[in-house]
């Protein structure tokens, strides 16, 4: 008995629903239905676009970050290398360096401590 009631109130909202579709009713369900999936496919291209420049936006980042790394190795390298030329050309020339100044008096070896007493 309830099942057959219950199937009448479905047939029921059934008639009712395709009643007001034909009728131009104000509660019309697929105007309705389809601005629903109109507003969903919106937010769902919105929502492509903004994970889109979200990726790029993480892309260009990581980008930059492994520019700075670089720039910052470069920076390092090139205040090295100076250095490293002019220490390879003072060991060629056997350490005779016109620039540097010389002691005027010669070397003397002093000896061992132990000697000296």
């Amino acid at each position: 008995m309830f099942d057959r009631y219950k199937t009448e109130k479905k047939m029921e909202k059934i008639f009712k629903e395709n009643k007001f579709r034909m009728n131009g009713h104000e509660y019309d369900i697929t105007a309705l239905d389809t601005a629903v999936r109109k507003n969903i496919s919106d937010h769902s291209e919105m929502k492509k676009f903004v994970l889109g420049l979200s990726r790029q936006f993480n892309e260009l980042k990581e980008h930059n970050c492994w520019a700075e790394r670089l720039s910052r190795w470069e920076a390092w390298v090139r205040g090295r290398i100076p250095a490293q030329d002019a220490a390879m050309a003072a060991r060629e020339d056997g350490g005779d360096d016109i620039t540097t100044p010389r002691d005027s008096q010669p070397f003397k070896p002093r000896g061992y401590p132990r000697d000296s007493q």
